[in-house]
């Protein structure tokens, strides 16, 4: 049997793939529950998808940047809530090599993994005592909350410099209180609630700045070298958890249309759908539509794992310009589910059907702060035009 050092990204890729007709058997079940299934947790857990971005020292696979979002991308087929979860479970553990090495030793000696949500964006405030911070705020869309044994907390020091001070403290879950609210359209088997925190203590061991893992001179740097950890954060975001769930849907949701239209025969005299123009039409549409998001996703995360594992810095017009690909490519991506969606029938619209499950979940997808379209493809602009770059945009 393999040990967990022995465990390649592409053997975690084939392990994701093989769990897609269980992920489509439980999505139905999943989205009523609101959250996903415990044996789904399992079914990651023992895959070893958790360990994926955990350093090989603390019993990790420390894989290579360019198989994890692939892993997301093979989970999305089966169930777009159920990628979500587990990219981002996973990529919280990258963020985790960025605290002190003593926040890392002491999360990951019980267990090789941790499941915890974090934010983006602060959701509350961490005030400096002695010996480190009291915390109070409220984080809502944390996403894997309901599996969850950490919390991280993104939170502002209060303080008078221009740029406020952003960091990120972890705590166990059990000194949080999760409220239920999360009844959406969709995504809703991802149990997003929102997690409160009263007056917290965190010891100054227990966090790290946001700007310290953007610049790279963030604690964790120091102890944990694999080009891995020299990936933008950003991006690494970016690509193993939205773009990559995008990129599967869509192949997911085309793979079920084609299936479906070969056995279809079309209403009111229409005939076999499989004899229909139109239908071939909209196959072959659909199909280089994938193919191109897929090749160009595929050839952006070659190309960022290549660049960080031969020591090569991505400058600040490479990084937005990969930005703006993402939001490309996932907005590419709701084109062919609705395209498939307009082409299949009336009968998608039973909930019990994977096609309006993985369009509604897919358009929350992409209402992500982090890939708006508009906001993305305006600053890639700018720049092609001359115009300065806007910082947030490369953050």
């Amino acid at each position: 049997m393999a040990t967990p050092n022995d465990v390649t990204g592409p053997v975690l890729v084939e392990r994701a793939r093989a769990l897609v007709p269980a992920l489509r058997e439980r999505a139905r079940a999943a989205e009523e529950l609101r959250q996903l299934p415990d044996a789904t947790i399992q079914d990651a857990a023992d895959a070893g998808f958790f360990q994926a971005y955990v350093p090989k020292r603390y019993g990790g696979h420390e894989i290579d940047f360019r198989y994890g979002p692939q892993i997301t991308r093979e989970l999305a087929r089966g169930c777009l809530s159920s990628a979500w979860v587990i990219s981002f479970l996973n990529q919280h553990n990258w963020q985790l090599a960025l605290f002190p090495d003593s926040a890392q030793q002491h999360v990951w000696a019980k267990r090789p993994y941790m499941l915890a949500p974090t934010n983006i964006v602060p959701g509350g405030t961490a005030t400096p005592v002695a010996g480190g911070y009291r915390v109070s705020g409220k984080w809502p869309w944390s996403s894997g909350v309901m599996h969850s044994d950490w919390f991280v907390a993104t939170t502002v020091v209060p303080g008078e410099a221009a740029v406020q001070d952003e960091r990120y403290l972890l705590m166990p879950i059990e000194q949080t209180t999760v409220l239920d609210v999360w009844e959406v359209s969709g995504l809703a088997a991802t149990g997003s609630n929102t997690v409160i925190v009263e007056d917290v203590f965190v010891a100054e061991d227990m966090q790290v700045s946001v700007a310290g893992m953007l610049d790279g001179s963030a604690p964790g740097f120091s102890v944990n070298d694999n080009a891995l950890w020299r990936v933008p954060m950003v991006l690494l975001l970016d690509f193993n958890s939205l773009i990559a769930a995008s990129v599967g849907a869509a192949e997911g949701a085309l793979e079920i249309f084609i299936e479906e239209t070969k056995g279809k025969q079309i209403s009111y005299g229409g005939g076999a759908a499989i004899d229909s123009s139109a239908m071939q039409m909209r196959v072959g549409r659909a199909q280089l539509k994938v193919t191109s998001i897929r090749n160009l996703f595929d050839v952006t995360l070659a190309e960022i794992d290549d660049r960080t594992r031969a020591r090569e810095s991505l400058n600040e017009f490479e990084r937005i310009e990969m930005i703006a690909l993402g939001t490309h490519i996932i907005h590419n991506a709701r084109w062919i589910v609705d395209e498939i969606c307009e082409a299949a029938g009336s009968s998608i619209n039973f909930l019990s059907h994977p096609l309006q499950r993985m369009r509604r979940d897919l358009n929350v997808l992409a209402s992500h702060g982090l890939v708006n379209f508009d906001r993305g493809i305006e600053a890639y602009g700018k720049v092609l035009l001359g115009r300065d770059i806007p910082t947030e945009a490369i953050r």
